[in-house]
């Protein structure tokens, strides 16, 4: 239900924060192995890492989950991350 859904969320953002070390240090971003540097070795992870693991764990519990790409874009002259 929607709740639970608020929750989850929120719970997301509060145990796995936004971090981009690894794109900092140019190695390669695997959004597949999300569940391994995020709960296995307690990090936090680049934007597609939190969403896959999220997508997972939501169509685990019975979420009809779709993954679509998408950009902030700041003002017209900008586009950020």
């Amino acid at each position: 239900n929607l709740y639970n859904l608020e929750k989850l969320q929120e719970l997301s953002v509060l145990t796995f924060p936004f971090e981009q070390l690894d794109v900092a240090l140019g190695r390669r971003i695997i959004p597949e192995k999300a569940f391994d540097k995020l709960v296995t070795r307690g990090r936090g992870g680049y934007c597609f890492e939190n969403n896959t693991l999220m997508q997972q764990v939501l169509k685990t519990i019975g979420f009809n989950v779709r993954a679509v790409p998408a950009r902030v874009i700041i003002d017209e002259n900008s586009i950020g991350g």
